[in-house]
């Protein structure tokens, strides 16, 4: 049976049903944790459903007149240059 759950004070900190509530709680949350990973895992595994894959149009002002700069001011398109340089870069020869 659960015992109910007292604030630890001075006078009874260590006490038997302080340590009671905490396994308790421990055990609670430990199930909770469980039960949520095994609902969420075999969903996790199924593949998405996607039913509708074309291109939406977009209108408006774009980000880049909105803040004045055109596309080669930007890094779209240049993260292949962030690595490390391809071997025949590097080692020339």
């Amino acid at each position: 049976m659960m015992g109910t759950f007292e604030v630890p004070t001075c006078e009874n900190a260590g006490s038997f049903s302080t340590l009671a509530a905490g396994r308790e709680l421990f055990v609670l949350a430990s199930f909770v944790m469980m039960t949520n990973a095994a609902v969420a895992l075999p969903r996790a595994s199924e593949p998405a459903k996607t039913t509708n894959l074309r291109p939406t149009a977009v209108s408006g002002e774009s980000w880049l007149q909105h803040l004045g700069r055109s596309f080669d001011e930007t890094s779209m398109g240049k993260t292949g240059r962030l690595g490390p340089p391809r071997v025949e870069e590097a080692f020339p020869g």
